[in-house]
């Protein structure tokens, strides 16, 4: 038998509701540099990998990670608040207070604060 004990804070911070948002983060991780993919899933990620660095619509999210940063704030996946439309994360993360996204780029990727990959998420 396994028995888990969790604290308030440990309860407060578990994450179980349904986030799309999460799900597509999930399934980009493999994709992130110095990722190294099991063979079942090389040939996608080599291809994930070519899209990221080809379409400057993802270039702040690639840049994000490329400097081998491995910390992700919570202004980029928050809480999961269980919607299932995948449309409301995004619109909550797009009206997320740009003094929260300051305050995390500040604790998350020090010394970025100015970096052209944060313009994009204030």
């Amino acid at each position: 038998m396994i028995r888990i004990e969790l604290d308030e804070a440990s309860l407060g911070a578990t994450r179980s509701a349904i986030s799309p948002l999460r799900d597509a983060f999930c399934a980009m991780h493999p994709a992130l540099p110095g990722r190294h993919p099991s063979w079942p899933y090389r040939e996608r990620v080599v291809r994930a990998r070519e899209v990221w660095r080809e379409d400057d619509r993802l270039r702040p999210l690639w840049d994000l990670f490329a400097e081998g940063r491995r910390v992700v704030s919570d202004f980029l996946l928050p809480r999961p608040f269980g919607t299932v439309h995948v449309h409301e994360e995004p619109a909550a993360l797009r009206a997320t207070d740009p003094a929260f996204v300051r305050e995390q780029v500040a604790v998350c990727y020090p010394g970025t604060a100015d970096a052209p990959f944060v313009r994009p998420c204030l």
